[in-house]
């Protein structure tokens, strides 16, 4: 058995201006041995008696330049210390939602992965994330993030360039 993808599958193709990623989401349908059980709303038995099984969403990154990698995430918030902690271990703050990026902070935020789905490289910059220690060659970015000695989930870090 095969598997096979269902969605759109775009071709890669390098930006002129950079190759940042932009993120496309999609479903692989999977044959599943007769052994694996059949669970979740899209686990099934297809016409010819095989036992499908989903993967729920996969995330393909891309650098293909398109009318959404240009659209600004509408920011509301301000900074507020209480709201926007610092971490033990960077100079960054702690943002846990991407859709309460604070309009008005000029430093370098921590935001989660899921944030790359809405990234637009005219209003932020990536500058690194909290995993991967060779990414940064002064060593500053790549180690766990804290927040009162608690270790975060992945973080990426990134300015704004435009902050309100």
């Amino acid at each position: 058995m095969s598997s096979f993808l269902i969605g759109i599958v775009f071709s890669q193709k390098s930006s002129q201006e950079d190759n940042t990623p932009l993120s496309f989401y999609t479903k692989y349908l999977i044959p599943a041995p007769k052994h694996y059980p059949l669970h979740g709303t899209e686990a099934r038995i297809d016409e010819n008696g095989n036992r499908i099984i989903s993967t729920n969403i996969t995330c393909w990154f891309t650098n293909i330049d398109i009318k959404k990698r240009h659209e600004d995430l509408i920011l509301y918030k301000t900074y507020n210390p209480r709201e926007f902690p610092k971490y033990d271990n960077y100079d960054a703050i702690e943002v846990s939602k991407t859709a309460d990026i604070p309009m008005d902070y000029k430093g370098v935020m921590g935001v989660p992965v899921t944030f790359l789905d809405k990234y637009n490289p005219e209003q932020f910059e990536i500058i690194g994330s909290n995993r991967g220690i060779d990414q940064d060659p002064n060593g500053i970015y790549g180690r766990g993030s804290y927040l009162n000695g608690k270790e975060t989930f992945k973080r990426l870090f990134i300015r704004n360039k435009k902050p309100a």
